[in-house]
């Protein structure tokens, strides 16, 4: 099992403010094994980097933890129990991001069918019959399909699209794997854009207005730019995505178990038909 959040914003320098103020919202799961590890990806210069982490190494199990001095308008955050640091989502391709929640262990059993059919680049992502990294491959290879995989100004629709088809097809040869229903969804981003898309793995959705406070406590009056501060935390706006939330968490709503929807730069929302 992967653990998942997601957050898009319109200031990457208050970021960890958001992180922070989720520590109390989102449900963290129980330990997953001695070997559990913490992966965040996100954005420098429109380029996706990845910092993992054992478990053990964080003050706290908790994304802020793990991403306190990062910045980035953009962010995939996963924990998984793993046996090496490659194995831990998100995965990075050029300036791609790549995120999941569920179990795809059997979906490895695919490898061997579907990799003749994925081009020749994708290859360089896939793991040792790994499930999540074969999701990844065939995410990008609808992206290079649909023309879009090094077009970084492309409409976001046409990436939301492509993780869709993805997840259609991933749901489609399932069975094939032994997986008679699968749970899962998946997040993608190049920095730009955030799709998420659900295969029977619902996920929540908060859309935050504002935020009332820095990560080292309330906003001291007595500094010569709190104005400048008090405003920039007024005018944030971002939606944060998770796998589960705390109990009577009333500004987070559930996003429907199949679907995919893209949130673009200036957070715009927009929900995609369905496929299959």
């Amino acid at each position: 099992m992967v653990y998942l959040v997601a957050t898009v914003a319109n200031n990457a320098e208050l970021m960890p403010a958001l992180l922070f103020s989720l520590r109390g919202q989102v449900a963290v799961p129980d330990i997953l094994s001695e070997q559990e590890m913490w992966g965040v990806g996100y954005f420098l210069d429109d380029r996706g980097l990845i910092v993992r982490k054992p478990a053990s190494s964080l003050d706290e199990r908790n994304s802020y933890s793990i991403a306190s001095e990062l910045r980035s308008r953009m962010m995939i955050l996963c924990a998984h129990q793993a046996y090496s640091r490659t194995e831990v989502p998100p995965y990075r391709f050029r300036h791609w991001l790549f995120g999941y929640v569920g179990d795809l262990d059997a979906l490895g059993r695919l490898q061997t069918k579907i990799m003749p059919k994925l081009p020749d680049f994708s290859h360089d992502v896939l793991g040792d019959d790994h499930g999540g990294r074969l999701a990844h491959a065939m995410f990008l290879a609808e992206l290079h399909r649909a023309g879009v995989l090094e077009d970084v100004l492309a409409e976001p629709v046409l990436l939301g699209q492509a993780l869709e088809k993805t997840a259609t097809t991933l749901l489609r040869l399932a069975p094939e794997a032994g997986v008679p229903e699968l749970r899962a969804s998946f997040v993608a981003s190049n920095g730009r854009m955030m799709a998420i898309s659900r295969v029977g793995y619902p996920l929540w959705i908060r859309e935050v207005d504002g935020l009332e406070r820095l990560p080292e406590g309330p906003v001291d009056e007595n500094l010569h730019d709190f104005q400048e501060v008090a405003a920039a935390l007024q005018r944030f706006r971002a939606y944060a995505i998770a796998m589960d939330v705390l109990p009577d968490m009333s500004a987070w709503r559930p996003m429907s178990s199949r679907g995919t929807t893209v949130v673009d730069a200036a957070l715009q929302m927009v929900e995609l038909p369905v496929q299959g």
